[in-house]
C-alpha cells in the first residue's frame, strides 16, 4: 500500500471516528429533547386540568366538555377518582401513547395522553439530520484528504524519481528540486550531493584508466622496439625464432591491456567475433606449456567434441584468451599435479573444464571465491576468480564451481550467432 493510500485511510477513518464519536451522543440528546418536549406539553395539559377541577371542586360525572378546553386536539384525557371510578374523558384513546398523570391532593387521577407516532417521527428526522451532516461531514474529510495526500505523497514521489534516475546514472543537476517538507528536501540535496559525489569518483576511475592505458601503451611501445632491435640482432645469427614467443606474448598483452580498459566503459560491448574456443584453447596451452613444465607439473587438453564442431562462441577470442589464462594460473599457483582443461559442448553454447590434482576449495568458500579480494590461499590477490566470473558474465556465459573437492570449474560460454 503507497504512503498515499495510507494517509487518505487515515485521514478518512479518523473523520468517521469523529463524526460517530459526536453523532450517536448528539443523537440520544436529541431524541431525548423531542420526547421531553412532548411531555412537557401533556404535562401543561395535565396542570391546566388540576387547576380547573380544583376550581370547580364538582362532585359526580365531568362532561367532555368540561375537558375540551384544556387539552390539545390529538390527546386523550381521563379523570379518575379515588374509587377508581372514571369520572370524565375527552378525546379518543391513543395507540401506542405517550402518557403523564398526577394525583391531586383528594385522590383523583388526572391522566393526558397523545399518540407517540408524531414524536418518533421528529426523532427519526432529527436522526436523519443528524446523519446527514455526518455524511456530509465524512465527504468534506475526504476530499480534503485526496487533496492533502496527494500534496504530501508528490513530494515523496518525486524523490523517488531522483532515486531512480541516480540507479541509472542520470545527471541530478538540471532536474528541479522535490517541493515539500524540510526532510525531503534535505534528503533530495544528500541524493543530489552522492550524485555530484558518484560522477566525481567516474571521472577520477577514467582518467585513471586513460592514464594506465597511455603509461602502458607506452612502456609496450618501447619494449616492442626493444624487441625490433633485439630481432633485427639475432636474423644474422640466426635466433629470430627465439623471439617469436616473445612478439606473440607482447602482441597478446597489448589485446589483453584493450579488453580490461574496455570492462571499464560502462557502454562498452563484447564485438561477437564468433571465436573458435578450441582453437584459442590450443594457443593457450601452448603458451602455457613451458610455464607448466617449469613448475615440474603437466597441462593437458582434452576435447569432447567432434573435430569438426568448431565450439564457436559469441565471445571474443581475447576474452576467452584472458579468461583461459585466468583459471589456468589459479590452478598452477593453488592446485598441485595435472591440469586438465576439458573442452565440450553445452545446449547453450561451449564449455570450458579446468580441474587440478590439489587439495581442492575449503569448506564455505565455495561461493566467496568468486568475490574480489577474497583468497584461501595465502599471498592470493582474490581478483583473478572475480575478474574471470565478471568475463564471462559480461556475454551472458557463466563460471560455476562444480567440485570443490577437486577444484574443478566449468565455464558455459554462449554459442556463437548463426551467420
Amino acid at each position: 500500500m503507497t504512503m498515499q493510500r495510507r494517509f487518505l485511510r487515515v485521514l478518512v477513518l479518523g473523520a468517521v471516528l469523529v463524526v460517530v464519536a459526536f453523532g450517536v451522543p448528539l443523537t440520544l440528546v436529541t431524541t431525548n429533547l423531542v420526547r421531553r418536549d412532548a411531555v412537557r406539553q401533556l404535562q401543561r395539559e395535565v396542570d391546566a386540568l388540576e387547576l380547573a377541577l380544583t376550581v370547580s371542586n364538582e362532585g359526580g360525572l365531568i362532561p367532555a366538555a368540561a375537558l375540551d378546553p384544556f387539552i390539545s386536539p390529538n390527546s386523550y384525557a381521563q379523570v379518575i377518582s379515588p374509587s377508581g371510578v372514571v369520572m370524565g374523558t375527552s378525546g379518543v384513546p391513543p395507540t401506542a401513547p405517550i402518557t403523564v398523570r398526577t394525583v391531586t391532593s383528594n385522590g383523583t387521577v388526572i391522566e393526558v395522553s397523545t399518540p407517540g407516532g408524531p414524536t418518533r417521527t421528529r426523532q427519526r428526522e432529527a436522526i436523519a439530520a443528524i446523519a446527514a451532516v455526518g455524511l456530509v461531514i465524512v465527504a468534506l474529510a475526504t476530499a480534503t484528504a485526496m487533496i492533502l495526500s496527494r500534496r504530501l505523497a508528490r513530494p515523496v514521489l518525486e524523490l523517488s524519481d531522483l532515486a531512480t534516475r541516480l540507479g541509472r546514472g542520470d545527471t541530478l543537476e538540471q532536474v528541479q528540486a522535490p517541493v515539500g517538507p524540510d526532510e525531503v528536501r534535505i534528503v533530495a540535496e544528500e541524493l543530489r550531493a552522492a550524485d555530484r559525489r558518484i560522477a566525481e569518483l567516474l571521472r577520477r576511475e577514467r582518467e585513471f584508466a586513460s592514464n594506465a592505458s597511455h603509461q602502458l601503451r607506452t612502456a609496450l611501445t618501447a619494449l616492442r622496439l626493444h624487441l625490433d632491435e633485439a630481432e633485427l640482432e639475432a636474423t644474422h645469427e640466426g635466433g629470430a625464432s627465439r623471439l617469436a614467443p616473445l612478439q606473440r606474448q607482447l602482441d597478446r598483452l597489448d589485446s589483453t591491456v584493450e579488453e580490461l580498459l574496455g570492462l571499464a566503459r560502462p557502454d562498452a560491448r563484447a564485438e561477437e567475433s564468433g571465436a573458435s574456443v578450441g582453437s584459442v584453447a590450443r594457443e593457450r596451452v601452448a603458451e602455457w606449456a613451458a610455464v607448466v613444465r617449469r613448475a615440474g607439473r603437466e597441462l593437458r587438453l582434452v576435447s569432447e567434441a567432434s573435430p569438426e564442431d568448431r565450439l564457436g562462441t559469441r565471445t571474443s577470442a581475447a576474452v576467452v584468451g584472458q579468461l583461459l589464462d585466468i583459471l589456468i594460473d589459479n590452478a598452477l599457483r593453488h592446485g598441485s599435479g595435472t591440469v586438465s582443461l576439458t573442452l565440450g559442448r553445452s545446449p547453450a553454447g561451449p564449455t570450458i573444464r579446468i580441474h587440478d590434482d590439489g587439495p581442492g576449495i575449503l569448506a564455505g568458500h565455495e561461493h566467496r571465491i568468486f568475490e574480489r579480494g577474497t583468497s584461501t590461499r595465502a599471498g592470493g590477490s582474490g581478483i583473478g576468480l572475480a575478474l574471470a566470473k565478471e568475463l564471462v558474465e559480461r556475454d551472458g556465459g557463466r563460471l560455476v564451481l562444480v567440485d570443490p573437492a577437486r577444484a574443478t570449474f566449468e565455464v558455459f560460454l554462449a554459442a556463437a550467432p548463426a551467420p
